[in-house]
């Protein structure tokens, strides 16, 4: 159902007269955003075909787990993201993330392999 002030597609109907501002409008949708972007990752690496790719990266489930959620903070806040590689090098570069560069390059790659890099740019 499409919730009329907000412009965003609920799973569910919507509060009765539930009316958001403007800025709150985009808070809200960017957090639908993050938090379906964040459910898709988790849902993936659920599936025997998103563990076999992980296995196949030589990254742990809980590692991309880990980097889907902080890539969903990003999308939440509004920051630009032009990929996954763009959104760990960010949380590499503000010690976010502890891990190594070849850590990085193997959870970008699973994100972009599965498909969830596309749906950044979206």
């Amino acid at each position: 159902m499409t919730n009329q002030n907000c412009k965003i597609e609920f799973s569910r109907p919507a509060a009765e007269g539930l009316s958001v501002s403007g800025h709150g409008q985009r808070e809200a949708a960017l957090l639908v955003d993050a938090v379906y972007w964040k459910d898709r990752v988790i849902n993936d690496l659920g599936s025997e075909q998103g563990r076999l790719s992980a296995r196949e990266h030589q990254v742990s489930v809980k590692l991309i787990s880990e980097v889907a959620a902080l890539i969903a903070g990003y999308i939440a806040r509004g920051e630009v993201l032009v990929s996954p590689a763009d959104a760990v090098r960010r949380a590499l570069n503000r010690n976010e993330l502890p891990i190594s560069a070849r850590q990085a390059r193997r959870v970008t790659k699973f994100l972009e392999a599965r498909g969830h890099a596309a749906s950044l740019r979206a």
